[in-house]
């Protein structure tokens, strides 16, 4: 659309060096740090977009193609990123409050790319004339749409949360009873292991794959099929009995190395950084590109390295990745801070793995991850020392099946935390909210059949509800029914792993806020 239509394009994080402008990244910071002028920094984000774009126009550039150009590579067509630049300055020395009247001459509609950050972001704002706190996403459709100045306004992503988008827009995100009017185009529902049998036995049916080879197939772990539709021209070659062993090629040895190995500091340097380049060749690098971890970086007609640049690759890549090998890597690495949007999925990782070697002292080697549906864990006889890692829907973010007792944790890494938002964490390690619209008051729609089959499962066995806490925010009020893990209360539960982490999470946290 933006390549036949003049709009303004933003993306939330580029991953690679020349792609999107870092202008949106920089308006979240300066909103996080100041929340009080979000509604400035949000006014001066679209001021700067349009006072250079109407200056690229005048200079002659007047097709949509040529604008979508100058905003996805500002780099490549100004010599450095323009719309970063200016609007840090702007930001840093204007004194002005408002500047919504000023923007003139805009196009009809912005898009914003990488939407997930925004949405599912730990920093919250409160909106005027409401209590309710609420993540980045729901101020900067607010203020957009107080400009007046953009009858439509798109977002896309890599498995973009629907239902989180659906919830903050009908929960309120303008005033009172105006709810913005709003459309999903495409809206893929996560599937259940059923639903990825089925889907993946049709595709592969449709394109003459024998029956024999669909069924090794059908058994490769989830993350794989994720890219299934992406790589469908390519199934052909990749179902030979030797790439739908996918966990033996993770450590099979090809020239002194593993491709387990490379991936797994791959996963630890993207969590730092945000970007890793796996250096692979030959039977690696083939393994690599068949599986849809990155893009490739060839020379000569040769690969040498794949680029990963993709947070959902490094979510479904846990799955399969030594569970032990990368926290240990983690706890090593910590003082370089990590990624902000990878906070959570670290603090994940070291959570659960404190958690089960504090339960077990002995099996700090044999912790690992579980790779099958949520029922098929709560049914299992052999998952022990493994952990569970929910979908983004479920509520809690993480299990761990000890015997007959579940361990639900949800893991909160924020500055401050209001009573609201402590209760609210403790709700989401209630099974009975598992799944749940709070707004609503009701199960998310088209969960109905996993959530009954989950609180089945749960129904013979005992709970635990366990809410980790990294906050300044002292008092825990609102949180007697859970076991709450922090600094405080439980200063030795990272012992096992490094006893640093405590010291090394309140650096990462302070370094946030600068």
């Amino acid at each position: 659309m933006l390549w036949m239509k003049f709009g303004y394009y933003f993306v939330t994080q580029s991953h690679q060096l020349d792609f999107g402008s870092g202008d949106l990244i920089r308006c979240y910071a300066c909103s996080v740090k100041t929340p009080d002028k979000v509604d400035f920094f949000i006014g001066l984000l679209y001021l700067v977009r349009a006072f250079v774009c109407n200056y690229v126009y005048d200079l002659g550039y007047n097709q949509p193609w040529q604008i979508l150009l100058a905003q996805l590579h500002p780099v490549q067509f100004f010599g450095c990123d323009i719309f970063k630049l200016l609007f840090e300055s702007l930001a840093e020395g204007s004194k002005t409050t408002s500047i919504g009247s000023t923007i003139e001459r805009c196009f009809d509609f912005v898009a914003i790319d990488e939407i997930q950050m925004i949405v599912e972001s730990s920093f919250v704002f409160s909106l005027p004339n409401s209590e309710n706190a609420r993540p980045f996403y729901s101020p900067l459709v607010f203020y957009t749409k107080h400009l007046g100045k953009f009858p439509n306004f798109i977002v896309s992503g890599t498995g973009i949360n629907y239902i989180a988008i659906d919830e903050l827009m009908a929960s309120g995100t303008m005033k009172a009873k105006q709810f913005t009017s709003h459309s999903t185009i495409s809206n893929i529902q996560p599937l259940d292991k059923d639903a990825i049998d089925a889907y993946s036995r049709r595709i592969l049916s449709d394109h003459n794959i024998d029956a024999a080879e669909i069924e090794k197939f059908v058994a490769l772990p989830t993350f794989w099929i994720r890219f299934l539709q992406a790589e469908t021209w390519r199934l052909p070659s990749i179902l030979s009995t030797r790439s739908c062993r996918t966990k033996t090629s993770f450590t099979k040895v090809f020239g002194g190395d593993t491709l387990g190995r490379i991936v797994r500091d791959g996963i630890v340097e993207y969590m730092m950084t945000g970007k890793a380049i796996l250096l692979v060749k030959g039977q690696l690098a083939s393994d690599a590109v068949r599986w849809g971890l990155g893009f490739c970086n060839i020379e000569e007609g040769v690969i040498y390295a794949i680029e990963m640049v993709e947070d959902a690759i490094v979510e479904c890549l846990r799955y399969l990745v030594p569970f032990s090998d990368v926290v240990e890597t983690l706890a090593s690495q910590l003082l370089r801070y990590p990624k902000p949007e990878m906070v959570g999925l670290m603090l994940e990782y070291l959570v659960a793995y404190a958690l089960v070697a504090n339960l077990h002292p002995g099996s700090v080697n044999q912790i690992k991850t579980f790779t099958g549906s949520m029922v098929e864990y709560l049914k299992s006889s052999t998952a022990q020392y493994q952990v569970f890692f929910p979908d983004h829907c479920c509520g809690p973010d993480i299990l761990f099946k000890d015997g007959n007792t579940l361990y639900i944790i949800q893991v909160k890494f924020v500055d401050k935390i209001s009573k609201q938002e402590r209760v609210h964490a403790c709700s989401t390690t209630d099974p009975q909210y598992f799944y749940w619209n709070r707004n609503k008051g009701s199960v998310l729609k088209g969960f109905e059949t996993r959530r009954g089959k989950i609180l089945a499962e749960l129904k013979n066995m005992s709970r635990t509800r366990v809410v980790f806490l990294h906050t300044t925010t002292k008092t825990v009020a609102g949180m007697e029914q859970v076991r709450v893990v922090n600094q405080e209360t439980e200063p030795e539960f990272f012992d096992n792993l490094d006893n640093e982490i405590w010291p090394l999470l309140n650096k990462i946290r302070d370094g946030f806020k600068k």
